[in-house]
C-alpha cells in the first residue's frame, strides 16, 4: 500500500463482516462516499463519486459502473443519486456491534482488492493489540488460513509469538502423545521445558479516529442489556485469544496479565476450558511471549496448572 494523504473512517468489525459476506467492492464504495458527503446529507451524485476515483487513481470507469448498477445494502439508487444508509442502519443490519474505535484506512489501501482486504484485517488490531488464532480470524472473515497469513505479513501489523510453559515434567525425551499436542522441549534460563506454540498477538500502526456516532450504538447496547433480565451468568469484556463463546454471544477473554483477572476468569471458566496468565519473558529460544495455562476440573473448582 502507498501513501496517500487521503484517509478513509472505516469501522474494523463491519471491515470483517463485510469480508465474511463478500461485498468488499460496494462497501469501498460506501466509504468513499461517506467521505465525500461532508455535510452529512447521506446524498451523494455518482458523478462526485466518479471524479474521486479518477483522481486518486483507484479504479476504471467500468469496474466502478459495474458495482454501483447492482442492488447494495449500502445505499438506494434514485437515477444519478445515492442514499446512502447510516453507519448504525448498516450495522444493525448485519447484525454487528462497533465495539472498535473507527480507523483511518489511506485511500491507497482501496487501489486493489488485496491491499483492502490486508488494510481491513490489520484495522482489526488498531485499537489494542488481539491474542488470537488464525483458525478464529478465519471465522470471522471468512477467509482460509493461508491468506490471512499473507494479510497478515504487512508493514502495519506487528507480530508477537506466544508460547506456553507447562508444569509437566520434561523427562528425559518427549513423549509422543505430548508432541502430538504441540509441545516441545525448550532451554529456558538453562532448565529443560515443556513448551507448546500459542496463537500469535498482533497489534496494528493503523490511526485510530474517535469513537463519534459508534458511541451511540455502545450506549445503546449497554442499556439493552442492563435492562434485560438476569442469565446467572457474566461474560468477560474484549474478545481476544480464541473464540470461546460467553453467555450472550460475545467470546471471553482468555489472556491475562494480572493474576486477579486471570482468576476471576476461572471462576466464571467452564470446566477443562483454559485460560492464560503472563509469564516471564526470556531472552532465549524460542523466542516471544510466555504464558502460564490453567483451567478448572469442576465449576468454580480450584485452578489446575496444565
Amino acid at each position: 500500500m502507498g501513501t496517500w494523504s487521503i484517509e478513509l473512517k472505516t469501522f474494523p468489525e463491519l471491515n470483517l463482516e463485510v469480508m465474511r459476506r463478500r461485498l468488499e467492492s460496494p462497501y469501498r464504495v460506501w466509504l468513499i462516499a461517506r467521505h465525500i458527503d461532508r455535510r452529512g446529507s447521506s446524498r451523494v451524485t455518482t458523478k462526485q463519486i466518479r471524479s474521486f476515483v479518477a483522481r486518486h487513481g483507484l479504479w476504471t470507469r467500468k469496474t466502478l459502473y459495474r458495482v454501483l448498477k447492482r442492488p447494495s445494502p449500502f445505499w438506494e439508487r434514485y437515477g444519478n443519486i445515492l442514499k446512502l444508509r447510516g453507519v448504525l442502519t448498516v450495522a444493525a443490519d448485519f447484525d454487528v456491534q462497533l465495539v472498535s474505535r473507527p480507523v483511518l484506512l489511506p485511500a491507497a489501501a482501496f487501489a486493489s482488492m488485496h491491499d483492502t482486504r490486508v488494510a481491513f484485517v490489520a484495522s482489526y488490531f488498531a485499537e489494542r493489540s488481539r491474542t488470537i488464532s488464525i483458525a478464529t480470524l478465519a471465522d470471522l472473515t471468512g477467509r482460509c488460513p493461508r491468506s490471512l497469513i499473507r494479510y497478515l505479513d504487512s508493514p502495519h501489523v506487528v507480530k508477537e509469538a506466544n508460547f506456553m510453559r507447562s508444569a509437566r515434567e520434561p523427562g528425559s525425551s518427549l513423549d509422543p502423545e505430548l508432541a502430538g499436542q504441540g509441545y516441545f522441549r525448550a532451554n529456558i534460563h538453562g532448565h529443560i521445558e515443556l513448551v507448546k506454540r500459542m496463537p500469535n498477538t498482533y497489534q496494528s500502526t493503523l490511526e485510530t479516529a474517535p469513537r463519534g456516532i459508534t458511541r451511540k450504538q455502545r450506549r445503546r447496547t449497554s442499556l439493552s442489556s442492563a435492562t434485560a433480565p438476569p442469565t446467572g451468568e457474566s461474560a468477560l469484556p474484549s474478545p481476544s485469544g480464541s473464540a470461546v463463546e460467553a453467555p450472550g454471544g460475545s467470546p471471553r477473554r482468555r489472556y491475562f496479565r494480572k493474576p486477579g483477572a486471570a482468576n476471576r476468569a476461572l471462576q466464571c471458566a467452564s470446566p477443562l476450558e483454559p485460560v492464560y496468565l503472563e509469564a516471564q519473558h526470556s531472552p532465549d529460544r524460542p523466542r516471544g511471549q510466555f504464558w502460564e495455562g490453567y483451567t478448572v476440573l469442576e465449576r468454580m473448582g480450584p485452578p489446575v496448572r496444565l
